[in-house]
């Protein structure tokens, strides 16, 4: 089930699965700029019963390979 909160989620939404972005399990990772930020994206998947899952540690090293300056 896919859940709106807001016009601009229910937009963002119906985009992504035009898209074929049709997520397919509970499972989700973040990405973000700011520390505190996912934290609280984190807090929210909790609270919707949603599974944060681990990158590995080949996606973090690809990651950082494009920007030195990300943290894991």
């Amino acid at each position: 089930m896919l859940r709106a909160k807001s016009v601009n989620d229910l937009v963002e939404l119906v985009a992504a699965c035009d898209a074929g972005v049709i997520p397919t399990s509970n499972d989700v990772a973040i990405v973000s700029a700011s520390g505190g930020a996912a934290v609280m994206m984190a807090d929210v998947a909790a609270n919707e019963g949603i599974n944060l899952v681990e990158y590995s540690s080949d996606a973090i090293a690809q990651v950082k390979k494009a920007n030195p300056f990300v943290n894991d």
